[in-house]
């Protein structure tokens, strides 16, 4: 038994050094996390990381990386815009028509949480003047329905944020200035 509980106690710590092999550090481009303990198997492009995880291979784009405890800045891509990430060049309209759909998702999911709230909250009720198995099962099916009505409600929220953000980009991203242009200095029209 001894023996027993000797091998296992070897082969777990021998796994867990293993397991630790690769203490290398990702930083992704914004908006993405940072990806710690992986191993970097190159970079390519200036700032494409080639890397595995949990026996696992993956490739991203990073701005900087920590590699066998040297910290590498990673050359950023030429004419890289980082304020233009929601805006992928559409026109005002495709935006407000994302923008309502969005709307329309977060509310369909704030009633279908509500709905779900109100179930349990009658279950309970019921629950207290009644010893009977429904009154658990209403529960049940409410939690079931808030915490599908929740997920909606909250990526429909964010969704309709980064339109409504594209919207003013684009809003935005028309003007008039004096300056120079091809064929000498005058108004010039930026869109």
């Amino acid at each position: 038994m001894k023996r027993l509980i000797l091998i296992t106690l070897i082969l777990s710590i021998s796994m867990l050094i293993v397991a630790q092999e690769c203490k290398d550090v990702i930083y992704p481009t914004k908006g993405k996390s940072i990806i710690f303990d992986c191993c970097i198997e190159k970079v390519q492009d200036g700032n494409w990381v080639h890397f595995t995880k949990n026996d696992s291979a993956a490739v991203i784009e990073a701005v900087s990386i920590i590699k066998a405890g040297l910290t590498l800045n990673l050359i950023p891509l030429e004419g890289a815009t980082h304020g233009n990430a929601l805006y992928k060049g559409h026109d005002y309209i495709y935006y407000t028509e994302k923008y309502e759909r969005a709307k329309k998702k977060k509310t369909a999911g704030m009633l279908v949480s509500g709905l779900g709230l109100g179930e349990v909250l009658i279950g309970l009720a019921y629950n207290s003047m009644s010893s009977s198995g429904s009154s658990r099962i209403l529960m049940i099916m409410g939690i079931v329905t808030f915490n599908v009505g929740m997920p909606l409600a909250i990526s429909g929220g964010v969704e309709a944020s980064n339109n409504m953000k594209a919207m003013a980009k684009v809003k935005n991203n028309t003007s008039l200035s004096f300056g120079t242009t091809n064929h000498g200095i005058g108004l010039v029209l930026n869109f």
